[in-house]
């Protein structure tokens, strides 16, 4: 079985731009390749018909390593309300046999969600873990934590990409959002990486890539690659021009991101409550403002369709499973995985509350669920609608709202 330059062209057309990039090194190491293409065709093909029960797995993971985290960000829950996801660690026994199970048709890991994940002992060896099974490995961190001793593991882990969540060029509109951080601290650990990659005698030699919409600069040389995120806010919008400056000099990527409103409501609040509630937070500036400054009560969000539940899945710390990156409380869930064999993955990825939302998804975008109302009695225009609300499935939010923006 090959695979020539059509099936190459149909697998970059699927993938973000994002990863673009480091496609080229997972084609030339093969290992896995054809599990990975034949797994992605069988998925698109799965979503563009609408199947509820799904034969192929996600081409796109996020496990969670540690939902502790080191700082208390205003509009993250995960500091100031520890009961709806209990904290926790990964233990690299269940990271093993999640990756042993859907690591051969992973093109995407993400190893990070609602926490810090160097604060997790095993962190390192998740990754190099994870490399072995030809997957684009990336994760966000705030950098607060990083000694010497894994500095350099990191480094040479094989991990592509590094997201640094910095809000700011002066230590006083950085702790405006990431409280109680150290941007000294910071800098020190990314002079530190970009240090230690200039040691390394062997470079990957990835393409550099850009993204104009996001304002990322050049890549610099060596891996892993490593990106600044910026969350512009009203407090830092005034830093923007310095931090380009600053991140040309430490040979990083900038990402230019407009700030979201709070994490654990983008699912569960129409979108005009929720901005409304972080206006205080919004750019002045419109070019960094994700929201218009008038919104109507009724506005949705601009997403139109949910991939998460055909194309990727969430994988808690402690093996529960949500649909998507935006599920904070644990009562969402769509289950949880218990190593049973070969499928147990496979078997929640087909739970009925999956199932159950794909079916109401599909339903609701073919226009048999009239969305013109925010009533019961228009969720409940088709029989998943009204099961939707009996099992209080988490979607059911996003036929009213809108979907989770990207």
């Amino acid at each position: 079985m090959s695979f020539g330059n059509p099936i190459k062209r149909l697998v970059y057309n699927y993938l973000p731009s994002e990863i673009h990039p480091y496609l080229k090194n997972l084609f030339e190491r093969k290992r896995y390749i054809k599990h990975k293409i034949a797994n992605l065709l069988l998925n698109r093909m799965e979503m563009l018909t609408a199947r509820a029960r799904l034969l192929s797995y996600p081409y796109y993971l996020v496990i969670d390593p540690s939902n502790i985290c080191n700082l208390k960000c205003p509009l993250c829950p995960t500091w100031h309300d520890v009961k709806r996801r209990p904290k926790g660690k990964m233990t690299m026994k269940m990271f093993k046999e999640i990756i042993d199970e859907v690591g051969p048709f992973l093109f995407m890991l993400n190893l990070c969600n609602w926490g810090e994940p160097l604060l997790n002992p095993d962190f390192i060896e998740m990754i190099r873990y994870a490399k072995s099974y030809n997957i684009v490995v990336g994760f966000s961190t705030n950098l607060n934590y990083l000694p010497d001793a894994m500095a350099e593991k990191l480094v040479d882990s094989g991990v592509d990409l590094i997201v640094l969540s910095v809000d700011g060029v002066t230590q006083e509109t950085y702790s405006a959002y990431r409280t109680g951080g150290n941007l000294e601290t910071v800098m020190a650990n990314i002079k530190k990486i970009q240090h230690l990659k200039a040691m390394k005698k062997e470079t990957s030699g990835t393409e550099t890539f850009s993204k104009e919409t996001l304002g990322r600069d050049k890549l610099s040389k060596g891996t892993p690659d490593v990106a600044w995120q910026y969350i512009v806010n009203r407090h830092n919008e005034n830093e923007v021009e310095i931090a380009k400056k600053l991140a040309s000099q430490l040979g990083l990527i900038l990402w230019l991101m407009p700030i979201r409103t709070a994490m654990d409501k983008e699912l569960t609040m129409p979108l005009y409550e929720r901005v409304n509630e972080t206006k205080d937070w919004l750019p002045h500036n419109p070019a960094y403002n994700r929201y218009a400054y008038e919104i109507l009560p009724e506005t949705k969000t601009k997403q139109s369709f949910c991939k998460w539940l055909w194309n990727a899945s969430v994988v808690n710390w402690d093996g529960s499973i949500s649909p998507c990156c935006a599920v904070y409380d644990k009562k969402w869930d769509f289950g949880s995985y218990i190593y049973t064999g070969r499928f147990s993955f496979h078997r929640t990825w087909n739970s009925s509350s999956y199932i159950l939302a794909r079916r109401l998804i599909a339903s609701f975008l073919k226009g048999s669920v009239k969305s013109q109302s925010h009533s019961h009695k228009c969720l409940y225009g088709n029989l998943y609608g009204k099961e939707a609300e009996d099992k209080s499935l988490i979607c059911k939010h996003c036929t009213k709202y809108g979907f989770l923006e990207s």
